[in-house]
């Protein structure tokens, strides 16, 4: 895997007075079709979310919510707007009834399979009292709440769900775990894992699929929010277009050696083609 984002659109620039360098870095396209930026997205989103259920602390239990649509061939800007209208309905619903305050992590999806239909995945601190599981025929099962299902229908869901839960589970193990840690951060961790292990790289044709603006992860908005981190370094950075031997030279004419950050080396006439663009 690259070691920095390929994909990038700008490029990020600083002045390091005290060694006489103009710093050079590259903004990430954030894509989760870049192998690089999947990568980082996924982690910033565990952390986020591991740290975020260990603040919340003790509750009432956790439920892995899978829902879905009952439109067919329908585009996928509908579809998204679909799920969240259901969504914002739905989730009305919960806090009505809910003795409790409610925090949830929302993934959108399209399945792998031929119909690739949009749908929703939610982990929410709100169990059903009356999930059963069912087993089907063909040796597969899922999990059903019958109030919660026809209250998912009628907000506008379709009539295939599964409602688990996953208080103290600890199915799906993930290697973020420290050894040594303590029992409350192993637990938000294996939460956590429910709904990380939908942030992976997506493949370009299923990235091309999601409607501009699509919010592909969010949270409730009391969900925590990791506290304020240092910034990138101690040098003010300011945005511009890509690295070029323009901007190479005219630090050069002022003294001043070009710095690549991601790839820890000084810049040179050779790191340029013949039109003057960086050879990435």
């Amino acid at each position: 895997m690259d070691d920095y984002c390929k994909n990038y659109s700008v490029a990020l620039y600083a002045t390091d007075s005290e060694q006489d360098r103009l710093l050079f870095s590259r903004a990430r396209c954030g894509m989760w079709s870049c192998e690089y930026c999947a990568s980082v997205n996924r982690k910033q989103w565990f952390k986020r979310m591991a740290e975020g259920l260990k603040a919340i602390g003790d509750v009432d239990g956790w439920a892995f919510w899978t829902l879905t649509h009952d439109l067919d061939n329908a585009p996928y800007i509908e579809q998204r707007r679909t799920l969240s209208n259901a969504w914002n309905k739905l989730i009305g619903h919960i806090k009505y009834r809910s003795d409790h305050e409610i925090y949830y992590i929302r993934a959108i999806e399209i399945g792998a399979r031929a119909t690739r239909r949009m749908h929703m995945h939610v982990l929410i601190n709100f169990v059903p009292d009356d999930i059963v599981r069912i087993d089907r025929v063909d040796g597969t099962h899922y999990h059903k709440s019958e109030f919660w299902f026809s209250r998912a229908e009628k907000t506008g869901f379709g009539r295939i769900a599964d409602i688990t839960d996953v208080s103290g589970t600890y199915t799906y193990k993930e290697p973020e775990i420290a050894l040594g840690s303590d029992l409350e951060t192993t637990r938000a961790v294996l939460t956590a894992s429910y709904i990380a292990k939908y942030m992976t790289k997506t493949d370009a044709d299923t990235e091309s699929r999601f409607p501009p603006r699509t919010r592909r992860f969010n949270t409730s908005r009391n969900f925590p929010k990791l506290a304020d981190e240092e910034g990138f370094t101690r040098h003010e950075w300011s945005r511009g277009e890509k690295m070029n031997e323009g901007i190479a030279s005219n630090a050069w004419r002022h003294k001043m050696h070009v710095y690549d950050l991601q790839r820890e080396e000084n810049i040179t006439i050779d790191n340029f083609d013949d039109s003057g663009q960086y050879i990435d």
